[in-house]
């Protein structure tokens, strides 16, 4: 690392400067608790939650590959990454069980549980 780098966060993967994203939007919120709700099934990982989630209300329109219709999404940099989506619901789960529980468990649930 030359010293003109030093200080900045480099992504360890590709070298690449990370990028800041701003904080998600209460429509967004809503979206991926309607994206779990629709997606998250026993079997179903979180992830696939998640591209299901971007694919259902985030396309910008589809197309037709053979018989599959696939969605047509906008650049990375418009969506909300993978990270935002995984620190959502892991806070959301939290909140929503701290007050029921009265502490935190340690495990991170299954996605289809309640």
């Amino acid at each position: 690392m030359s010293n003109q780098d030093c200080g900045k966060s480099i992504n360890t993967l590709d070298n690449r400067p990370k990028k800041r994203r701003d904080p998600i939007s209460e429509d967004v919120r809503a979206m991926f608790r309607i994206g779990v709700r629709l997606f998250g099934r026993e079997g179903v990982t979180l992830y696939q939650i998640y591209r299901r989630t971007l694919a259902k209300f985030f396309s910008v329109g589809y197309r037709q590959v053979g018989e599959i219709r696939l969605p047509i999404l906008p650049p990375e940099e418009d969506l909300p990454s993978w990270h935002q989506f995984r620190y959502w619901y892991r806070k959301e789960w939290r909140e929503r069980h701290r007050a029921v529980q009265g502490r935190c468990r340690k495990r991170e649930p299954d996605v289809w549980s309640g």
